[in-house]
């Protein structure tokens, strides 16, 4: 069952990084994350329970090799790419990309979280997310 959902996650996130394209980077970063956060929150959504247990099953995992493993160092450089990118055409502050991937898993598991106990919709999640994230990923104030 484990071996399944992990499967089935690795799939999603899978079919996320590529719907979300290499499009160009820089402005759209925020844009960019919550396309791809949209995509996976749909697909826990349709399987809330599933969901539940492949979280709960992999918070802690110290298995090399599993799916989810490879597809988060994946979405890690996914993320720094374009954060970096941002960074490097001045749209925002600079910050180290180990700190960037941090919060923005940080602000997108607890929004997920927050959705699957049903304390959020889909509507909800994808407000609250965008809010933080602006938030965290501000403009670069010019001089």
């Amino acid at each position: 069952m484990r071996r399944l959902a992990e499967t089935l996650l690795d799939e999603t996130v899978a079919k996320a990084l590529a719907a979300a394209g290499e499009g160009p980077a820089g402005a759209n970063l925020v844009e960019q994350l919550l396309h791809v956060s949209a995509a996976l929150y749909e697909a826990y959504r349709g399987a809330p329970e599933l969901s539940r247990q492949v979280l709960s099953a992999s918070l802690f995992e110290a298995s090399l090799g599993w799916p989810s493993q490879r597809r988060m160092a994946e979405f890690q450089a996914w993320v720094g790419a374009r954060v970096e990118a941002a960074v490097a055409a001045g749209y925002i502050q600079p910050l180290p990309v180990e700190d960037a991937f941090l919060a923005f898993f940080a602000l997108y598991f607890g929004v997920l979280v927050a959705g699957l106990r049903g304390e959020l919709n889909a509507a909800g999640q994808m407000e609250l997310l965008g809010r933080l994230l602006r938030h965290t990923f501000r403009p670069k104030v010019a001089s």
